[in-house]
């Protein structure tokens, strides 16, 4: 049997283009946000809020961490918002 030539197509690595861990991550934020308001952090669970984004729950772990790392990225977009809306206010 020969060896494939340096033109034969590589297989993919599994590892995703950073726009879309990017677009990923966002989309745990978003969703973690709807979980974090209606369970609030005590209850809310990692696997919860990979069930809600629709993600397993290594997808989110490998993302993001900690519930805690998560609960980081939802206030800083709550922050984030909060403070364009009051530049835009200003301005």
């Amino acid at each position: 049997m020969s060896k494939p030539d340096s033109t034969t197509a590589k297989t993919k690595s599994g590892k995703q283009s950073a726009e879309n861990a990017a677009k990923t991550k966002a989309h745990i934020t978003e969703c973690a946000l709807n979980v974090f308001a209606q369970q609030g952090y005590e209850s809310a669970s990692l696997r919860d809020i990979a069930q809600r984004a629709g993600v397993t729950h290594g997808t989110l772990r490998h993302h993001f961490g900690s519930k805690h790392a998560v609960w980081t990225a939802v206030a800083d977009q709550v922050l984030l918002h909060a403070t364009k809306g009051i530049s835009d206010l200003i301005t």
